[in-house]
């Protein structure tokens, strides 16, 4: 598995050189012996034989823009990929034994599954340049720490 990555990680670099945005379709990468759990990437248009497509999968990784379009090319979602871990209690509505250890922040899981494992694949496009995404900052941590800087005596 780390051998796939590391090579999808350098098509990701090879195609960024030559466009900022790419053109694909989703998809739900999965290996037997991954016991049903998928990951999340992006299938980039290319010339590739079918016998070769591997090549061209990109592992998607926050900080990407991404942008989902549905059949009748009405965009579905854009913005950029914020995976957080899922919660346990939820759940998908496939018919199929799949899940995955992450969801996109702000999109329900369920939704989610049900775009990259639809068939026939959904167009999308991505730009792999990776951004920093703005993390919140949790108001009790905030709290304690304005509280020491004020000091514990006032």
């Amino acid at each position: 598995m780390k051998y796939v990555v590391n090579m999808m990680r350098s098509a990701r670099d090879e195609l960024k050189n030559m466009s900022d945005l790419i053109s694909g379709y989703l998809e739900s990468y999965w290996e037997q012996g991954m016991e049903g759990r998928i990951v999340f990437m992006f299938l980039a248009d290319n010339d590739l034989p079918p016998h070769n497509q591997r090549k061209a999968l990109i592992y998607l990784e926050n900080g990407q823009e991404l942008t989902i379009f549905g059949q009748d090319g009405v965009i579905l979602w854009s913005g950029l990929i914020n995976f957080v871990p899922r919660r346990w209690r939820e759940k998908h509505k496939l018919k199929a034994q799949i899940w995955s250890v992450e969801q996109q922040k702000g999109v329900p899981y369920w939704q989610w599954m049900e775009w990259f494992w639809h068939r026939p694949r959904l167009r999308a496009t991505l730009d792999p340049t990776l951004r920093l995404i703005p993390k919140k900052k949790n108001k009790l941590v905030t709290f304690f720490s304005n509280l020491f800087k004020r000091g514990l005596h006032e």
